[in-house]
């Protein structure tokens, strides 16, 4: 109750130090997720540690504590960089998820763009400057696709200019920077105060946020969002490019909410912000 911010404020809880209710907090997840574990085998995922807050952190490291009782399988992800002190523990295994290798990166980019001859040299630069890194090079053909590069679906694609006149960014946070470069400033604008927001945001708050009226557009139960940046409700198809979008019975339908579908795409909207920018979005809310 106190989490959700409707703990009476006469409780006895509330008398406490914040130390206290910090460690209290914590154990009190701790011991919920350790009973439903009673009930039947529990799977917790947690993805991207390389982002985790303190308290995450916390909560974490208690609960890998308590694996080797428990009828738990703790499964997480992380970049190289992330530290954590599980290592020496004898329930703990490490996989590590290496770059595809040529072939493998070879037999993704068939499946996204096809067979045809006239592709292959398009294929050798992407494995080359991708380094065999799947999610670069999945987004590295979205781009393509996007900027009119290639037409066609997928695996059945066609080059629409040489090879040779082909821009691909050098990284993905360069790729992903020039896709929301590419988007309508209000478009742009409503992505990176929903970035500013969380990972996931009311669509009442961004309507808020945009100081849109029901007659405006996108107030009128359609939000445009790019497809690489969000997942939603629903998805419609332009010209060159895939959107999703939310769909509402209303304009300020309460439940309606947008999520990212990475934390590294909220963070280059985040970083494509000014300090200055950043600071007034982060009052408006």
């Amino acid at each position: 109750l106190w989490l959700l911010d409707i703990l009476p404020a006469e409780d006895g809880f509330q008398a406490l130090e914040p130390a206290q209710r910090r460690q209290r907090t914590l154990e009190a997840l701790k011991r919920l997720l350790l009973r439903e574990s009673q009930v039947q085998p529990l799977v917790l995922i947690g993805e991207d540690l390389h982002w985790i807050d303190g308290e995450t952190q916390a909560l974490l490291d208690g609960l890998v504590d308590t694996v080797p009782t428990a009828a738990v399988l703790l499964l997480v992800n992380y970049r190289p960089e992330y530290r954590h002190g599980w290592a020496g523990k004898t329930y703990y295994r490490q996989l590590r998820v290496d770059p595809l290798p040529r072939e493998s990166a070879a037999e993704l980019l068939r499946d996204l763009l096809g067979d045809r001859a006239e592709l292959e040299p398009l294929k050798r630069l992407l494995i080359e400057r991708t380094d065999g890194n799947p999610f670069f090079l999945e987004e590295s053909v979205r781009t393509l696709i996007e900027t009119g590069a290639l037409t066609g679906t997928r695996g059945a694609c066609r080059l629409a200019r040489p090879t040779e006149q082909l821009e691909i960014p050098a990284s993905v946070h360069a790729m992903l920077a020039a896709r929301v470069d590419r988007l309508d400033p209000e478009d742009k604008r409503l992505l990176q105060a929903a970035a500013v927001i969380g990972k996931e945001v009311p669509a009442s708050l961004l309507l808020e946020i945009a100081e849109g009226n029901d007659d405006e557009p996108w107030c009128s139960g359609w939000m445009p969002v790019p497809a690489s940046a969000t997942s939603t409700t629903h998805q419609t198809s332009g010209p060159r490019r895939s959107w999703r979008v939310l769909t509402s019975t209303g304009p300020r339908r309460s439940d309606a909410s947008m999520a990212f579908r990475t934390t590294f795409m909220r963070t280059c909207l985040i970083c494509a912000w000014s300090t200055t920018t950043r600071g007034r979005a982060g009052c408006s809310v």
